[in-house]
C-alpha cells in the first residue's frame, strides 16, 4: 500500500498501519511524505505548485521580468 496524506491523515480515519496490519500481517505499507514526518513542517500538505515554489523552479519559468510561474504541468 503506498499513501501520500499528510502525517496522521489515514490513521484518523482507521487506515493506518496498525490498521491495516491488523487485517494483513503482511502488509508493505509505504508513506510518502513532501517534508517528512516529524519536524515543524510535518503537518503541511506537499502538492506540487507548493514544492515547485520552495524549490525555486518556478523562478526559472516565465517572463525574464515577470513574476515566478508554475511549470505547465505536475512535474513534483
Amino acid at each position: 500500500m503506498i499513501e501520500s496524506f499528510r502525517a496522521g491523515a489515514l490513521a484518523r480515519m482507521g487506515l493506518g498501519y496498525e490498521d491495516i496490519k491488523a487485517l494483513n500481517p503482511d502488509i508493505v505499507y509505504c508513506t510518502i511524505s513532501g517534508y517528512g514526518r516529524t519536524g515543524p513542517m510535518a503537518n503541511k500538505p506537499g502538492y506540487d505548485l507548493v514544492i515547485q515554489a520552495y524549490s525555486g523552479l518556478m523562478h526559472l519559468t516565465g517572463e525574464p521580468d515577470g513574476p515566478p510561474q508554475r511549470v505547465g504541468f505536475s512535474l513534483v
